[in-house]
């Protein structure tokens, strides 16, 4: 919970540098690139939950060698959805933003932003879906510790990009980038080292199955489509939006958003905390934990729900 609470840190940061050192226009420009940022975060949480889940009841089952497989394959998806994001900074941000409501008064900046961001779009997936693999490896501190890393990067480089070298959009993006660098750097460090319980496997990698694909899918599914939902909504949002409020109401939503993401993501990652949970115990063969660990889900979700209110 703290580890997401952190990452919110990103979207946070971003506005407030924006609003105070560039402006109205650059917060309406954030906003309208948010729709798309929000679509590669709903592919991370497809191969990321997927393959956690995956993971963590393979490794409850002590069965290490398709638990590496089903790790691997998951790398290899985030690292080609990634690069799907790098193709698409290529030939579809002006529509992209358009669709979302970018007037041409602020798709110059937002071109720039989401630009940069999609080229950096193999580091934002591969730093969001490592950190979901690796409590599924069973330590979840160090996965905690790879967001707050992301976050502290973050805040110090939109402070140096945005304040001190006056770059605007373009710094944000920068700093989010680099930042989201230093939290796969160090998710990927995490399964090279001498300690952890599974490795990646190259010729995992090279050798894909669709079978163990599919399963990675298949319960990463629910978490993608909720989040694909959220993308048609803010979209469609935007758009009306701006056509009654104009810029300056995009601007106004996109500082809503950035707060309103504190009083769900916590929820949100007690759900995703306890999905590794849930899978080891279901593979080791014990349902009397898996339904003391849903049940107190449930409960500190609707506990936090109820202060949120």
């Amino acid at each position: 919970m703290l580890g997401m609470v952190a990452g919110a840190v990103y979207n946070i940061v971003d506005r407030i540098f924006v609003g105070q050192f560039v402006g109205a226009n650059g917060l309406a420009a954030i906003s309208t690139a948010f729709p798309t940022m929000l679509l590669m975060f709903a592919f991370s949480l497809l191969i990321g939950v997927g393959g956690s889940s995956r993971v963590a009841i393979l490794r409850g089952a002590g069965r290490r060698r398709p638990a590496e497989q089903a790790l691997a394959h998951s790398v290899m998806l985030l690292a080609l959805v990634g690069v799907f994001g790098m193709a698409l900074s290529f030939f579809a941000v002006d529509t992209l933003l358009r669709l979302s409501g970018a007037s041409d008064n602020v798709l110059p900046m937002a071109e720039a932003y989401l630009h940069i961001i999609l080229l950096g779009g193999p580091l934002a997936l591969m730093g969001s879906g490592i950190n979901s693999l690796i409590r599924a490896c069973g330590s979840p501190r160090y996965a905690m510790a790879t967001q707050i890393i992301g976050a502290s990067a973050n805040v110090v480089l939109d402070a140096v990009f945005i304040y001190g070298m006056g770059m605007g959009v373009e710094g944000a993006a920068y700093g989010t980038v680099i930042a989201q660098g230093a939290a796969t750097l160090t998710g990927l460090a995490y399964f090279l080292s001498k300690s952890t319980p599974l490795k990646i496997r190259m010729h995992f990698v090279l050798r894909p199955r669709f079978k163990v694909i599919k399963k990675i899918c298949a319960v990463g599914s629910a978490p993608f489509f909720m989040e694909l939902s959220f993308v048609v909504f803010m979209t469609l949002m935007n758009q009306i939006i701006y056509k009654y409020g104009g810029d300056i109401g995009l601007s106004a939503l996109g500082i809503f958003f950035s707060l309103d993401s504190m009083l769900f993501l916590p929820a949100m990652a007690i759900g995703e905390a306890a999905q590794p949970i849930i899978g080891y115990n279901y593979g080791a063969g014990k349902p009397e934990r898996v339904i003391k660990t849903v049940k107190c889900a449930l409960m500190l979700a609707t506990d936090f729900y109820v202060v949120s209110f």
